[in-house]
């Protein structure tokens, strides 16, 4: 087990028995999930492991959970609804793509995955529609492959492979407004004033999301930023570089690197 103690900010502790690499995390209020490459998802409780969920047939890179359900994102084309209480895979959710991450908001799940974010009926397990983006003649836009979404009240951010932010409104399945990055997107999340971007090539960027500029550009990285994620006040970045860096918002600089 790794534990690393950040003065009066955040602790945080890591413990898991994992065979295979692990591909994705996701913490409720009681259990913490973990997603691998060997196609199990463990449950653990009080940093115990718990359960294995077995099932799917790819690499799992997405996890949700609502303290009663579980859903499970995977490149086999498929997520997964669990009952947390018997631990049995109730439903399966089809798609046209591999699924790289979810998101949910009220009764709304969103999986995404290739050129388009999939929005489902959480309550119905049903799907609804597809956000894709379309160019100029209205015809979807095939190499724009979506890598990172975030919710913020009625409207959803997706980052892409093609350098582009767009915002779109949720009701109406249209993109709002469109933001030249720079650099293919890997990851991005979001408050209520600020989007922060992260990018291939080891930078990330932090926007207004009112003016939708650019406020400032971190670079401390030395390989892609894969995982961007805000707790305790401060945004953490995860890169390829094998290091984990705090960043304060504020200041728009990094107070702490956590390796090994």
């Amino acid at each position: 087990m790794k534990e690393w103690h950040f003065a009066d900010k955040v602790t945080l502790k890591l413990a898991v028995e994992q065979t295979s690499g692990v591909t994705s995390l996701f913490l409720d209020d009681e259990f913490l999930f973990s997603g691998s490459h060997d196609r199990n998802i463990r449950i653990y409780k009080n940093l115990e492991l718990k359960q294995v969920l077995e099932g799917h047939k790819g690499t799992i890179w997405g996890l949700l959970s609502d303290n009663t359900t579980l859903y499970s994102a995977s490149n086999d084309h498929t997520v997964r609804v669990w009952d947390l209480e018997t631990h049995a895979c109730t439903h399966v959710l089809e798609s046209d793509n591999k699924i790289f991450g979810l998101q949910m908001n009220r009764d709304r799940l969103f999986s995404y995955g290739g050129s388009s974010v999939r929005l489902w009926n959480r309550s119905q397990l049903k799907w609804v529609t597809d956000i894709k983006s379309r160019d100029e003649k209205g015809l979807p836009m095939t190499n724009s492959w979506v890598n990172a979404i975030s919710l913020r009240d009625h409207h959803l951010v997706t980052g892409s492979s093609d350098s582009h932010m767009r915002i779109w409104d949720i009701e109406k399945g249209e993109c709002q407004s469109t933001v030249t990055t720079g650099n293919t997107i890997l990851a991005l999340t979001s408050t209520h004033d600020m989007i922060f971007t992260a990018h291939q090539n080891c930078s990330i960027q932090a926007w207004d999301t009112r003016s939708q500029q650019r406020i400032f550009l971190l670079k401390e990285h030395r390989w892609e930023v894969w995982q961007l994620t805000l707790a305790g006040g401060s945004l953490f970045s995860g890169s390829f570089d094998h290091t984990i860096k705090g960043w304060d918002v504020r200041k728009a600089a990094s107070w702490t690197t956590l390796t090994g």
